[in-house]
């Protein structure tokens, strides 16, 4: 009989339809007549169909890998070759450096750290690949050994490093082999992680800039300026450019000088040298390249180089050999000196200089014309002037003389190369007084500049950077040309700044990487990742590998339980409930995981249990779980 309210199984086939169809019983009662539950199919345990379910997925993970990899590099090439770059584009650059790390993250289980700054750091930490490996290998543990409960619970999240820690320390007494194999585990994720080094260089110097269009700040080149704070644009007197003209020249000496033989490779240079020396030993030629700056570089300290050049040079010089000196009581209101009488071809000439720039073994440079030098109609060529230089007689030993001479030389001041607008011109007036600079003292004679004597003399004693003895004529005209170049650098350097439409320099970032590292590091990633994942499957692929689910693994550690009431351990932890379990199971020999013949269905064949009696991989034909049908 069937009480009221129970519902009773029957199998199917023992069911007695009634002729009307409906689910009545033999006595005539009618029943709540229940179909049973279905049971849970079997599932087959096929090892080649285990390896290629495991082994497609890695492989397109691992080709997802290589091509994240490569992608990276290239772009880090881009950016390197890119150069200095805008702040628009090192936020790009990082966006998809970003967005591709978190791509090779999101495919290769990597954790990405990207720091940005003076020192940019690339931390690429393979924990997550140890991970999924380490999934599948727990299983092997598991089947290879008998483990109390506790350790069985460790082992199911060894992915965690902790917990591998943990299981070290339990293991400390009892099993040596497990504490260095956890040590082992540990130390691979420490050797796995690999630091490229990659500099997000922010700009400091003319080195590191971009330009973009806009109002730049240029010389000041219409003449050798006052500097004077209220009036800053403002040409002062004959005297004073004269004597700033000379002063700037004299600044060069000791500068370092850039060597060319081409003025495309002045332009080209990306050195910020003062002025440029061509390597010509029979055609001595200086160059200055101009500069531009952002108005917001106050301190100068990154300028544009500009393609803006100008040069100067010297033609052959004329020597004369000195035949004669005589006294003179005057030279050009300078008090007593000597004329100096030579011989030009059939006739004989002569030159004065005041006996205040004369001195023994010393030189002289001279500008002999009683007008001023950006005015005379005595000159060689628009931009050329005439310069001499006397050497006096100077005695190494008394075999060994350089007797006295006279230098006649043109030094030419060229226009400026590819300019676009007036302010970039410099004038032919302030050409000239930079061609003949080296001889200026900012001295005249006479009423007043309109009408006076502009003959000026510059003394240099021997030894000095620019007196001439035991060189020749070539070697003269150099140091006039390179005075020169000095002169206007120096000017230019000086001179108030105006601003002009141009291309504004602006402090950039570059990319500085350290390939070796880049190649060790995605070198590192790729094989990893491949030994990785055919490891696992390679150590895996004796062992029935269980679903990583918590259900599916619950449903596996069920057996463990039956030794609690219904209703107890709900809140413990896995500590804890560890502890309980085994002390209601006993100290024992430990469990393991593996399959159990199902002697009631041999249709089933095995079920996959844990416990005391469950046999080991070893002892299963060929050291491996039988493949076939499990319940």
């Amino acid at each position: 009989m069937v009480g009221r309210g129970d519902t009773e199984y029957l199998p199917l086939h023992s069911r007695a339809p009634s002729p009307s169809g409906s689910n009545w019983t033999q006595s005539g009662k009618q029943l709540p007549v229940q179909e049973a539950p279905p049971t849970v199919n079997p599932k087959l345990l096929d090892y080649r169909r285990q390896t290629w379910s495991l082994l497609v997925p890695q492989t397109f993970r691992w080709l997802g890998t290589v091509l994240g990899s490569g992608l990276l590099v290239s772009v880090f090439r881009i950016y390197e070759r890119k150069g200095n770059f805008t702040p628009h584009d090192k936020n790009v650059f990082n966006v998809i450096v970003t967005a591709l790390g978190v791509g090779l993250g999101i495919n290769f289980f990597v954790r990405l750290a990207i720091v940005t700054g003076s020192l940019g750091t690339l931390l690429i930490v393979l924990q997550e690949a140890f991970k999924e490996s380490a999934k599948g290998l727990r299983w092997r543990i598991l089947a290879d050994k008998r483990h109390n409960v506790r350790k069985v619970d460790l082992v199911l999240a060894i992915e965690s490093l902790w917990k591998v820690f943990l299981l070290a320390i339990e293991s400390f007494s009892s099993s040596p082999r497990t504490v260095v194999a956890c040590t082992v585990w540990i130390a691979q994720i420490s050797v796995s992680l690999i630091t490229l080094t990659f500099d997000m260089v922010d700009g400091r110097s003319f080195n590191d800039t971009y330009t973009s269009l806009g109002r730049v700040n240029a010389s000041y080149l219409a003449c050798y300026a006052s500097q004077n704070p209220e009036h800053p644009f403002s040409c002062p007197g004959n005297a004073t450019v004269h004597s700033k003209a000379h002063l700037y020249g004299e600044r060069a000496d000791g500068l370092p000088c850039g060597h060319y033989t081409t003025i495309d490779e002045v332009v080209k240079s990306p050195h910020d040298f003062p002025y440029f020396c061509s390597d010509s030993a029979t055609n001595p030629q200086f160059a200055y390249r101009f500069k531009e700056y952002n108005p917001a570089d106050l301190a100068r300290a990154y300028p544009l180089f500009t393609n803006r050049t100008i040069t100067a040079s010297s033609g052959d010089c004329l020597v004369y050999y000195v035949k004669n000196e005589t006294l003179v009581p005057d030279v050009d209101g300078q008090g007593p000196g000597s004329n100096f009488t030579y011989e030009d071809g059939s006739s004989l000439g002569g030159i004065t200089i005041p006996a205040s720039s004369l001195g023994l073994a010393g030189t002289t440079y001279m500008y002999k014309d009683v007008q001023a030098p950006q005015h005379t109609e005595h000159r060689c060529g628009p931009r050329c002037m005439w310069l001499w230089a006397y050497k006096n007689e100077a005695r190494r030993t008394t075999n060994q003389e350089d007797p006295p001479a006279l230098y006649r030389c043109p030094v030419t001041v060229s226009e400026v190369n590819n300019t676009w607008n007036d302010t970039q011109v410099l004038p032919v007036e302030v050409a000239r007084i930079a061609a003949v600079s080296i001889a200026l003292q900012g001295r005249w004679s006479g009423p007043d500049e309109q009408h006076g004597n502009f003959n000026q003399y510059q003394f240099y004693p021997y030894g000095t950077p620019w007196e001439i003895h035991w060189h020749d004529a070539t070697h003269v005209g150099a140091n006039m040309a390179r005075f020169a170049i000095g002169s206007i650098a120096q000017m230019a350097a000086a001179n108030p700044l105006i601003e002009v439409p141009g291309l504004v320099p602006n402090l950039g970032s570059h990319l500085e990487i350290r390939w070796g590292y880049v190649a060790a590091l995605f070198a590192g990633i790729i094989v990893t990742h491949l030994v990785l994942f055919l490891s696992a499957i390679l150590a895996t692929s004796k062992v029935a590998i269980k679903d990583d689910s918590f259900l599916a693994i619950a449903r596996l550690l069920l057996p463990l339980f039956r030794v609690l009431d219904n209703n107890e351990g709900t809140l413990l932890d896995g500590k804890e409930l560890a502890a309980a379990i085994q002390s209601k199971r006993g100290r024992g020999d430990g469990v393991a995981v593996g399959p159990m013949n199902n002697n009631q269905d041999h249709q089933r064949g095995y079920y996959l249990d844990i416990g005391e009696k469950v046999p080991l991989r070893r002892e299963w034909r060929e050291h491996r779980h039988p493949a076939g049908r499990y319940a």
